[in-house]
């Protein structure tokens, strides 16, 4: 038996239109179409609030108004960046280039705002035009500025800094301030994309491998424990000279780096080491004096050799001679 009832006819949910526009009024982004004459076609919610907040002179941002008309009357704070978006829709329509796009900055009622245009060709059955979509960019613009402002503070830094001061990777010098070249006695092809290590001796004080040493702090360094030691390095033309050197990692474009600096601390040893030896001077004039009364002439003299050798850190020294120097005898110290 055929089915002879009515049917009732089957609707779609919504129209194209009103799907498309639905759609579009759930961006927070501007979004407005242009004709080829530069007329408004259509807006979203976002555009007609942020038209009715902050349209200036009283224009109609609305469906009907020619925007390129607007933004080339527009005066003021806004007329530079006014007139580079209308050249650029304008270039678009024309197809002149395909896209445009501007960052600008825009004086709202609540304060200086910073806004991205961008600007696509629209072709339809109609004719040419433009969809343009805008959007407040200021929080992103902030974040930017921030690191800008930072990176010149830093950079400032840097530069500034009398200690050497390089960044490392893969044990490869990435990039050094001035006063690393300073300090190294090199030219800053030298030392960029070169390793370290070429500023060592083969072997440090206490008699283990340079390169065996480097490694356990740069590893220490590497695992997020700050290191700071004592270095002996050679300049680029040969001199040695004792540095105080810190290492901490630091993560760059999500790549570990050493962040390196360098001070240079010869005569602050030199100074060291001289006071320890006035102070051991002192001490052993001192003991001298209080021995003396027990001790015989040349005993005294070899007491006080002694004490020469060990403070200036002879190899040997010793007294000839078969008479005290009370007799006569005249000794020699070698």
């Amino acid at each position: 038996m055929n089915d002879t009832s009515p049917k009732t006819q089957a609707h779609p949910l919504m129209e194209t239109q009103q799907i498309v526009q639905a759609t579009l009024d759930a961006l927070s982004a501007h979004v407005v179409i242009l004709d080829q004459e530069g007329v408004i076609q259509f807006t979203n919610a976002s555009w007609v609030d942020f038209a009715a907040t902050n349209q200036p002179n009283d224009h109609n941002y609305g469906v009907g108004a020619n925007y390129l008309e607007i933004c080339d009357v527009v005066t003021g704070q806004e007329l530079e960046s006014a007139g580079e978006i209308a050249a650029g829709i304008r270039k678009v329509i024309s197809r002149e280039q395909n896209t445009f796009d501007l960052d600008y900055p825009f004086h709202t009622r609540i304060g200086k705002r910073w806004f991205n245009i961008r600007v696509t060709r629209f072709e339809s059955p109609a004719g040419l035009g433009a969809i343009v979509i805008h959007e407040d960019i200021s929080a992103h613009k902030q974040i930017e500025e921030t690191a800008i402002e930072r990176d010149l503070k830093y950079q400032t830094l840097f530069e500034s800094a009398a200690d050497a001061i390089f960044l490392i990777q893969d044990d490869r010098v990435v990039d050094c301030n001035s006063s690393t070249l300073t300090l190294f006695a090199c030219a800053r092809e030298q030392i960029i994309n070169q390793s370290p290590g070429q500023f060592s001796p083969e072997y440090q004080p206490d008699g283990l491998p340079s390169i065996e040493k480097a490694a356990k702090y740069i590893q220490g360094a590497l695992n997020n424990q700050p290191q700071h030691f004592e270095w002996i390095y050679i300049k680029a033309n040969g001199a040695p000279f004792e540095a105080e050197v810190r290492l901490r990692r630091v993560d760059l474009g999500g790549e570990p780096h050493l962040l390196t600096s360098v001070r240079d601390i010869s005569e602050r040893k030199k100074i060291e080491h001289e006071r320890k030896l006035n102070e051991s001077r002192l001490s052993a004039l001192l003991e001298l004096s209080q021995k003396a009364h027990r001790l015989s002439e040349l005993d005294i003299v070899q007491h006080a050799l002694e004490e020469v050798v060990r403070l200036t850190d002879s190899k040997i020294g010793y007294l000839t001679g078969e008479e005290s120097i009370g007799r006569g005898t005249t000794p020699t110290a070698v």
